[in-house]
């Protein structure tokens, strides 16, 4: 018994660190597996440059995504909601495809935070029993802005600009991989229990300080969208005397029309525009959750009520 006791721990202790490197992994290697994907490296891919299959790859995980759904929907629980918010992100996808230019070569995004997502299930909530969707939406969400910064101010500093396109992709590819985790499974006693009011969870507060430390700090000159000018990679840069962060190297690309490294346009999206995007989405999706789904509908009936009065 404490032999099985042990192995489980130390299963599970390897789950841990294997979610985590492949996190810490994904957001240090990103350029590098960028790089691969658009044949950066002929020295490992040679003349096969994956960037050129783009189309093929996405058919693949298409029907590897169909084959999924043929299974579920033969042998799942609570499909007529899973099929739903599923239908809805297909939407959302296309939508987003066709307006902002989500390019074949982008859903590396996709699977990189689905699988994200996936990892944190099997790790927070290995049994589905807690039913953390939310949390972990929220965490993953929070894992994707944090990648998207690394990668502009860190780890490949020659961007030009701070990609909130990225941000909404790596949230989406969070939203999926919570879909494959909780979607067409029966739900857990805990999926019945009350939820605290968001305003008195620590994710809240996480939000209130992270935005009120942005608008001071923009408040304050410290943080700027646009440079006055072109600048160095790093997007850090002496303007007056003063130190101030920007989140575009080149003056007016956010909130505009860009050719992409592939082909066509793409629209580069402002800050402002990323998290709306990213925080209607969010709460679309949260309501997978039926005491989230529940809570709102209780909140709609007793406003049409006050109306009625």
């Amino acid at each position: 018994m404490k032999s099985k006791q042990i192995i489980a721990n130390l299963s599970r202790l390897f789950l841990y660190f294997f979610t985590a490197a492949y996190i810490i992994g994904g957001m240090l290697l990103h350029v590098e597996v960028s790089y691969l994907v658009v044949g950066k490296y002929p020295e490992v891919t040679g003349e096969f440059v994956p960037r050129e299959y783009s189309v093929e790859f996405s058919i693949f995980v298409l029907m590897l995504i169909a084959v999924y759904f043929f299974a579920a929907v033969r042998k799942g629980r609570r499909l007529k909601a899973t099929l739903i918010y599923w239908t809805i992100y297909a939407v959302v996808l296309v939508i987003f495809y066709l307006y902002i230019s989500l390019h074949q070569v982008e859903i590396i995004h996709l699977i990189q935070y689905s699988g994200a997502a996936i990892l944190l299930g099997y790790s927070l909530d290995p049994g589905r029993k807690k039913f953390l969707f939310g949390k972990i939406l929220f965490l993953g969400t929070i894992l994707g802005i944090i990648d998207e910064l690394l990668q502009y101010y860190a780890v490949s500093p020659g961007h030009i600009y701070l990609d909130f396109n990225d941000f909404f992709v790596n949230s989406l590819g969070v939203i999926g991989g919570l879909l494959f985790y909780y979607g067409f499974k029966e739900l857990p006693e805990a999926a019945s229990s009350r939820l605290k009011p968001f305003y008195q969870t620590k994710r809240f507060s996480f939000c209130v300080v992270f935005f009120t430390l942005i608008t001071v700090f923009m408040l304050q000159g410290y943080l700027q969208i646009s440079p006055p000018y072109k600048i160095k990679p790093g997007s850090v840069e002496a303007v007056d005397g003063q130190l101030v962060v920007f989140m575009e190297r080149v003056p007016g690309l956010l909130g505009s029309w860009q050719k992409h490294f592939v082909e066509g346009l793409y629209y580069a999206l402002t800050p402002l525009e990323g998290m709306l995007l990213i925080f209607i989405t969010v709460f679309i999706f949260s309501t997978f959750d039926p005491r989230v789904s529940n809570k709102l509908c209780q909140k709609i009936i007793s406003l049409k009520k006050i109306d009625e009065k």
